[in-house]
């Protein structure tokens, strides 16, 4: 990281470099004071390619509590904003004796930036203010190369077609060519920043061998076999789908890859530091190699999307920008019932692909339905089913007369032949009864028959009858005195404090077994592995086997879950448990040649009996040091 000018007055030199290896991408600090309010800018990087992020700080030093910069001037860059923090620190000084105490106030500003084209660009001034004080930095001139594609790595984007419909959902693969080992990528796709333009959803019923990180959310992505002029390759392809917002012609931007190369091996002494000199074993059994790896960019093809008008000719009243070939399906409960209950209606639309942004008709405003039905004007949001989107709507019966659930109707412009049509369900039968009327007669049992002219006659019992003496109230006689009496009250007071008690010595056993096992996996873990590892040597096996036994052993040891384990996901655990940088560094060189055989088409250097006997080496080491 190279650190620049703070304010007008520049810093020299040597003592950015020092202040970069000290801080990394973390700010300067510097004694502060109200009066003393500085700022600067850092970078992680001044030369990259197209499409390569890169971190930049805004480091303000003076104030703990600035107000957000003004970054309005950076138009090359796409801007990302990362976060912000405090940078507070406290010196304490002893002079004859004396206790000072000095207290840095900072504040930082964390941005992910990534340049759109080639060339020679200017971060430019950046203002910040705080307490009623306003300063700027100096501008900052970034370098940025343009991609180069090699007959090792070579990246290629299509569409499912070049012309469509407004609303028209239209399928975009990006495959890449691999043709050497590789770690660590970066794909950056322009056409996601165009969502004025676009819809954007991820494509169905494809296997993911890998997520792979987009603007957006990752994607999944395919290994497999790929010929390209002429040369054999190992290819990750993945796929987004574009849904038109409007017409005109779209230039579909090229992609980019940026990711880190293989280009040779270096040895390294051996990483368990051998108390016995280095001439006493032999020296290329207990060295090694450690990989050489270069950044690259690598661009891919730019496309042309056409988009058409949807025409106005034929279009229905109730058109509402369904596009694609639809049908409509109907289901209701109950059939029978009284005006007015609720009955449960629910729409099935299936035809197209996708349709996440695809709504239910709005039946409230359907003469076809208004007419016999009471509709609310709240619709639920519909749920995909398979290849169908799945609504509910409570409709209720206006009269008794109704004999059917009318056919919900779509209205949509189907591309294939180029005109609208209409998609309709079923009418639902169903029997709606006249709603009785419940009188006091009727709640009390009696015959209406000839009700009127009859004497009132006298009634003797049930809730028709007149009481007049005391003989009727019975003494209920209530209180903690004949709580105590009672098996009910008795079974009210104490069962529910008992099954508390219960359940929580339940839930206590279950958290105590399942930590114990995961202590027991931790500590069988290494034995598990050496195993595994005397099979694959045994076996003349692949590195793939290796991988999956060396997660295995890590998730086990750390109880995370190791199906898609990478060496970043462990990284902080084994730096806290005091595993020493070396092994890291080799743990984290053999990941990557493992990685070679499921990412690279097993195109590592280094055998695989060699590699197991690395992590055997790395695995004994670490069991010494971890707890």
């Amino acid at each position: 990281m190279k650190l620049y000018a703070y304010g007008k007055k520049r810093i020299p030199r040597k003592l950015t470099l020092i202040a970069a290896v000290i801080a990394g991408l973390s700010p300067v600090l510097f004694s502060a004071d109200s009066e003393n309010l500085r700022v600067g800018v850092a970078v992680s990087s001044q030369e990259v390619f197209v499409g390569e992020s890169f971190q930049m700080q805004v480091q303000v030093s003076g104030s703990d509590a600035p107000e957000e910069p003004d970054l309005s001037g950076i138009t090359d860059f796409s801007v990302e904003t990362l976060g912000h923090q405090q940078n507070n620190s406290s010196f304490s000084t002893i002079i004859n004796g004396k206790v000072s105490q000095r207290v840095s106030r900072g504040y930082i500003f964390n941005y992910r930036l990534t340049p759109l084209r080639a060339g020679s660009f200017s971060i430019p001034e950046i203002t910040v203010t705080a307490g009623g004080k306003t300063v700027k930095t100096d501008p900052l001139t970034i370098s940025v190369k343009k991609p180069q594609e090699t007959n090792d790595f070579k990246l290629r984007m299509s569409l499912s077609k070049t012309s469509c419909y407004e609303g028209e959902p239209v399928i975009l693969t990006v495959t890449w060519y691999i043709g050497k080992d590789v770690r660590g990528f970066n794909i950056t796709l322009p056409v996601l920043e165009k969502t004025d333009a676009f819809q954007f959803a991820d494509a169905r019923n494809v296997r993911a061998d890998y997520r792979i990180p987009l603007k957006g959310g990752d994607v999944a992505g395919q290994k497999g076999r790929g010929r390209l002029d002429g040369n054999e390759y190992t290819t990750l392809t993945f796929q987004k789908v574009l849904i038109s917002k409007k017409s005109g012609s779209f230039e579909i931007e090229p992609a980019t890859i940026v990711c880190e190369t293989l280009t040779g091996y270096k040895k390294t002494r051996d990483p368990f530091g051998s108390s016995f000199g280095d001439d006493f074993f032999n020296d290329d059994f207990f060295s090694v190699r450690q990989g050489v790896y270069k950044n690259i960019a690598v661009p891919s093809n730019g496309l042309k999307l056409d988009v058409l008008d949807l025409p106005s000719e034929g279009q229905p009243a109730n058109f509402a920008g369904h596009v694609g070939e639809y049908r409509v399906d109907t289901m209701a409960k109950p059939a029978e019932v009284n005006v007015g209950d609720p009955i449960t209606l629910t729409v099935i639309l299936s035809g197209p692909e996708y349709l996440e942004n695809v709504n239910l008709p709005a039946l409230d405003r359907d003469d076809t339905f208004t007419r016999d039905f009471k509709i609310p004007a709240d619709r639920a949001d519909g749920r995909i089913q398979g290849n169908a989107k799945v609504f509910t709507q409570t409709i209720r019966a206006k009269r008794s007369d109704v004999k059917e659930i009318p056919p919900v109707q779509l209205s949509y412009f189907d591309t294939k032949q180029g005109k609208y049509a209409t998609a309709k369900s079923a009418p639902i039968p169903i029997t709606v009864r006249a709603t009785k009327i419940i009188t006091a007669n009727d709640a009390e049992g009696r015959d209406q028959t000839g009700i009127q002219g009859q004497t009132p006659e006298a009634r003797t019992g049930g809730i028709a009858a007149n009481y007049e003496d005391l003989s009727a109230i019975e003494d209920m006689q209530s209180g903690p005195e004949t709580w105590l009496a009672s098996p009910l009250w008795l079974s009210v007071i104490f069962v529910p404090p008992l099954a508390y008690f219960a359940l929580l010595i339940g839930a206590t056993f279950t958290a105590r077994r399942r930590n114990n096992a995961s202590l027991l996996r931790s500590r069988r873990a290494c034995s598990i592995l050496m195993k595994e590892l005397s099979r694959i040597r045994g076996k003349n096996g692949r590195s793939e086997e290796l991988l999956d036994a060396l997660r295995k052993y890590l998730g086990d040891k750390f109880s995370i879950a190791s199906g898609s384990l990478t060496f970043e996901d462990v990284a902080e655990k084994i730096k806290s448990g005091g595993v020493d940088s070396e092994t890291a560094e080799s743990l984290r060189e053999v990941f990557t040649h493992c990685e070679a055989g499921r990412y690279a088409g097993g195109m590592s250097d280094i055998p695989v009996k060699e590699l197991a006997e690395q992590i055997k080496k790395i695995a004994t080491k670490m069991e010494k040091t971890l707890k």
